[in-house]
């Protein structure tokens, strides 16, 4: 949709507050952790995490994609040294699988912090019109419109899944433009918030999607609860009191959902593979309903309670890269950049054109660097080591820091690049630019997954921009997108 850069809606300097909203509040309610626990050095160590890369990642009015990023790796460095001091546990003892824990921690806020700077440095020439844009966009937009992009965005996901698999050379770029469906659900969320109209037509796509997310080997609910606080927040120019209340609703239900399926995927997983240790689904949607309805049913707080201390030991992921720290480079030595320069190349090495083109084992590879720390691959999941426990493989302390602050600067560049697009910056380009970014946002993704699939998502969004949307947008809207 057009973006009127001549009608009063041009670049000036961004006003920027210190925090995002609430970021204050927590880290004050963070102290109390000092008080009860054992870990005051770490625990004051993610205060300070916390406060910097919130400041530097946030940008008011905006898709906060980055900024979520960097939250829910925090929370995944450090949720293990909070449990720890509610437990009276000092952090060295605090891994059922061993290893260096506190060292792990420390190797992990610095490669955090040193990707928040980068991502702030990639960030240098975006100024606050972005927000302007989007919602002068959105503002032109009737709700029957709003509607019809969701519909389009429904009927892209659908294609992309089914050509993935129709045609397995071309799954990665098919499933990139699947992924997209996402960004027109996120342009009618934030359009109903801007708008403050049409909120029901949002449930019901929200709704929807839960449902969608429901039924299969994973349960992927957090897409769509992320995928609505993105365009809320996005679209909020003032937190008011409601807002609060949607995040509280939509933060208690994350974690409700969470420990519920961390506590009866086991057992769900082994009747609908029939007990197979793969990710074939043998039972039929309504067989598997009825067997996940069953399971909810039979918890009880025993069992909700185990959930909770299984979610919370994996939520905190980095208890592999403890026991890695111990076998590189004493036993293994450092990879010399072999990691991360395998992942680069991968996306020019469509398997189209090289079917011999390794797969990448994460379990195999977890267990080469911790001496079989993950136990042996099964049960249709895999376990790797995350992008940071990886950069320390490949390049060691200091030069692992450098390698993440130029991984955050790319970060930081794509989100410019998509959002100040002269033509398709603003609504579009938020939108685009959450779902290309979404890939970095779980600390467990290996650096190979990751970059292969925001590369791979933003070489769609780009060819989409250049050679697609601007005819296709102007038949169905009348204006460009």
């Amino acid at each position: 949709m057009a973006n009127p850069i001549g009608r009063g809606i041009g670049p000036r300097p961004l006003k920027r507050k210190y925090l995002p909203p609430g970021t204050g509040v927590l880290a004050l309610a963070l102290m109390g952790f000092l008080l009860i626990g054992p870990n005051a050095e770490i625990t004051l160590l993610s205060i300070a995490v916390l406060l910097l890369g919130a400041s530097i990642t946030w940008r008011p009015a905006e898709t906060p994609i980055l900024l979520l990023a960097f939250l829910y790796q925090w929370l995944q460095i450090f949720v293990g040294v909070f449990h720890a001091d509610i437990s009276g546990i000092k952090l060295s003892d605090y891994s059922p699988v061993g290893g260096d824990l506190p060292y792990a921690v420390w190797l992990s806020a610095g490669g955090l912090t040193s990707l928040a700077l980068g991502i702030r440095a990639g960030f240098i020439g975006i100024l606050s019109n972005v927000s302007d844009r989007a919602r002068y966009v959105s503002q032109l937009m009737t709700r029957q419109q709003l509607i019809r992009l969701y519909f389009i965005g429904v009927a892209i996901g659908l294609t992309g899944n089914i050509s993935a698999v129709l045609i397995p050379p071309l799954s990665q770029p098919f499933l990139a433009l699947a992924s997209l469906k996402w960004a027109f659900y996120f342009m009618l969320v934030y359009g109903c918030f801007v708008r403050r109209a049409g909120e029901r037509v949002w449930m019901y796509a929200f709704l929807f999607e839960m449902l969608q997310s429901i039924g299969g080997f994973f349960a992927d609910f957090r897409t769509p609860i992320m995928f609505t606080f993105l365009p809320l927040m996005a679209a909020t120019n003032r937190i008011r009191p409601i807002t609060y209340v949607w995040l509280t609703i939509g933060l208690a239900l994350t974690l409700s959902l969470a420990v519920v399926w961390t506590s009866v995927k086991p057992e769900y997983r082994a009747f609908i593979n029939s007990d197979s240790g793969s990710q074939q689904i043998d039972a039929s949607y309504s067989e598997r309903m009825i067997k996940l309805l069953n399971l909810v049913l039979d918890l009880d707080g025993h069992k909700l309670e185990a959930g909770l201390e299984d979610f919370i030991h994996r939520l905190s992921y980095i208890e592999f890269f403890g026991v890695a720290t111990n076998f590189v480079p004493s036993i293994i030595p450092h990879e010399n950049g072999a990691i991360y320069l395998d992942a680069i190349t991968r996306p020019l090495m469509p398997r189209v054109l090289f079917p011999d083109k390794a797969v990448i084992d994460d379990s195999e590879r977890t267990n080469m660097y911790t001496g079989g720390a993950a136990g042996p691959s099964g049960g249709g999941t895999s376990i790797s080591l995350g992008y940071i426990a990886e950069a320390y493989i490949d390049f060691g302390v200091p030069v692992m820091m450098l390698v993440l602050f130029v991984l955050g600067w790319v970060y930081g560049l794509i989100y410019k690049v998509l959002v100040t697009s002269a033509r398709f910056g603003g609504l579009w380009g938020m939108a685009t630019a959450s779902c290309v970014l979404y890939p970095s946002v779980p600390l467990e993704s290996s650096f190979t997954k990751v970059f292969g699939g925001v590369a791979t998502g933003l070489i769609v969004v780009l060819f989409l921009n250049s050679a697609i949307l601007p005819r296709v947008s102007r038949a169905i809207f009348g204006q460009p997108l």
